[in-house]
């Protein structure tokens, strides 16, 4: 239900057809990359930093083959991709127009003071947001729990290697060789860490691997570098029968560590930080569907919200009715009185009020607790029969 894997999913393409397509001089290709960076401006947000990785593309280009092309022609190709990505993002545009606020507030929010003043100068903010951003991939991936296990390397130690040892090996060979590709491929990361890095009034939320998610583009291009080009090293640096046997090994046995390790950072380490940090609405709504499929009826369970606990619109999507919300305020419990059936009310356990007035209004209830598998997750069940003589309406899970 995240939307950031939306912006990676649209900006390799973007990036992949932008470089091919000025490598080979053909514009069609570019005008498919414009249709991608249209597409990504639907849908996460910090996607508004490809536009200007793709600018960055065509400077590079532009600047390093001007003996080579027509400049002219660079710059046509470049207003047709412009012209093309802002067909396709039309729609948004449109709305933008019409309502700029819900478009533009949260970016507005991060880079300015609509909600909060800087806490230091914006320019000190913004170069040690920058140097926290590009550390994140080896040292520090920052404190949002959700996307990343909290205060450690955003790479395993194989990965984050390989992408340091790849970028000097960029560098070195852009020094010698001028490839526009080498100098596109170091620049774009910063360009791509701007959503995270701009966070210049909140910048406890830099690094924000969400934020920065198409960095996994180059990063991942840097890093694959050392382990493409062993297999060729071993056979000029090892002078034995079966050198590229030796490297090949060599190469599994890397891989090998790095899913290893990566599977025991994912479903053991992340798997532990998000059972602590998540609500188990899972739960909740095992116990809802269980009151609906026996004696009562979704349309009779209710959820008592409370601050920072169970977004009650998730109840309805794992019991598997997406478009039920199960909120019922505590004032709102009168109008629940005359229901001809049993009723069913889950209640956060520090929620004495919401507990006392149930208890006045059905005085027949029955209340327990659940114990949840999660600890400091355990919430309470209001059970309310049907009223006697009266036969409970049961209807089947839509």
């Amino acid at each position: 239900g995240l939307r950031f894997p939306l912006y990676p999913l649209f900006a390799a393409p973007a990036m992949y057809l932008l470089v091919r397509g000025l490598r080979e001089r053909r514009p069609n290709l570019l005008l498919l990359s414009g249709v991608a960076v249209g597409l990504s401006l639907h849908g996460y947000s910090p996607a508004r930093a490809l536009p200007l990785v793709i600018a960055l593309g065509f400077a590079l280009y532009i600047v390093h083959i001007r003996k080579q092309i027509d400049g002219r022609a660079a710059s046509s190709a470049f207003i047709a991709l412009t012209l093309v990505s802002l067909i396709v993002t039309l729609p948004l545009l449109r709305v933008l127009i019409d309502m700029p606020e819900p478009v533009l507030y949260r970016s507005l929010s991060r880079m300015g003071t609509i909600e909060a003043p800087y806490p230091d100068s914006p320019f000190r903010i913004l170069i040690a947001n920058l140097w926290k951003a590009l550390l994140m991939f080896s040292w520090d991936d920052g404190v949002i729990w959700l996307v990343a296990i909290q205060r450690r390397p955003l790479l395993d130690w194989i990965m984050a290697g390989g992408m340091h040892l790849g970028a000097l090996l960029v560098l070195v060979r852009y020094l010698r060789q001028r490839d526009w590709r080498d100098a596109y491929v170091l620049l774009s990361i910063p360009i791509l860490l701007l959503p995270s890095v701009l966070a210049l009034a909140f910048p406890i939320e830099n690094p924000a691997p969400n934020r920065a998610s198409a960095t996994m583009i180059p990063v991942f291009a840097l890093a694959a570098l050392p382990f493409a080009g062993l297999l060729q090293w071993g056979e000029r640096a090892i002078q034995v029968r079966r050198a590229s046997l030796v490297s090949g090994i060599a190469l599994a046995l890397l891989i090998w560590v790095s899913a290893l390790t990566n599977h025991n950072l994912v479903f053991n380490i992340y798997n532990s930080q998000h059972r602590r940090g998540t609500l188990n609405v899972s739960e909740a709504a095992a116990v809802v569907r269980g009151f609906a499929d026996s004696v009562g009826s979704f349309e009779s369970a209710y959820v008592i919200p409370f601050p920072h606990w169970f977004d009650t619109r998730l109840v309805g999507i794992e019991a598997g009715i997406p478009r039920r919300d199960f909120a019922l305020r505590v004032e709102e419990l009168d109008t629940v009185l005359l229901q001809p059936r049993p009723l069913l009310f889950l209640v956060k356990p520090e929620d004495e009020a919401a507990l006392d007035r149930l208890r006045v209004l059905f005085p027949e209830a029955v209340i327990s607790r659940y114990d949840s598998a999660f600890e400091g997750r355990d919430f309470m069940i209001v059970h309310v029969p049907a009223p006697p003589g009266i036969r409970a309406e049961i209807e089947p899970p839509s």
